[in-house]
């Protein structure tokens, strides 16, 4: 299903735009919220905490697939692309994944494609979750990755389902996600998909 844009909203001098997307009422765990950072898909540049952003943009989260049962779900999301902040090393990027994931090629560049799954009250990140574990002599604590991050690391992640969850699809660049927002001082695109 594609989203159809209903809103914008000006809120502290950012525009927030919400979409709209019917689906069935038959799915279990319904995620309604799907929120990317503004930047992945108008592109710009700018800075975060991990560091430089100079991306093209237009890598809209453009279609997600489900597959359910009784019991779980299994959510698909299609990106036409994902940028790496650094143009030079994002064109070398891009052809490395065209290559690797042949007829994934879009109007915009290679297109993303991201998982997760929800049963059993959890939502799970199977290699998609932007927050990872690192542990040094003795001690291990999480680290949240940014926007910026230049090479993130594919974590496996869970976190409680509930309703009103909102899941931050684009963390990272290439779109590793949580129902934490990494990038609190960055614009945000917010999908609404409803379930009626």
């Amino acid at each position: 299903m594609k989203p159809i844009k209903v809103a914008s909203v000006m809120d502290n001098g950012r525009v927030y735009d919400y979409y709209y997307a019917p689906m069935s009422s038959s799915i279990p765990y319904p995620i309604h919220w799907w929120v990317q950072v503004r930047v992945d898909i108008d592109g710009g540049k700018g800075t975060d905490s991990k560091g430089y952003i100079n991306v093209n943009g237009h890598n809209y989260l453009f279609k997600i697939v489900v597959y359910y049962d009784s019991t779980s779900v299994k959510y698909e999301l299609h990106f036409y692309d994902e940028d790496h902040p650094d143009p030079s090393l994002d064109a070398v990027y891009d052809k490395i994944r065209c290559t690797r994931y042949p007829g994934r090629d879009s109007r915009y560049g290679c297109e993303d494609i991201e998982s997760i799954e929800v049963k059993d009250g959890s939502i799970i990140f199977p290699t998609t979750f932007s927050t990872y574990t690192e542990c040094g002599y003795l001690i291990c604590h999480e680290v949240s990755q940014t926007y910026a991050t230049p090479a993130p690391t594919h974590g496996y992640g869970i976190k409680s389902y509930y309703p009103s969850v909102e899941v931050y699809v684009s963390n990272t660049w290439n779109h590793l996600m949580n129902t934490i927002d990494t990038n609190p001082d960055m614009a945000k695109v917010w999908h609404y998909y409803s379930w009626r």
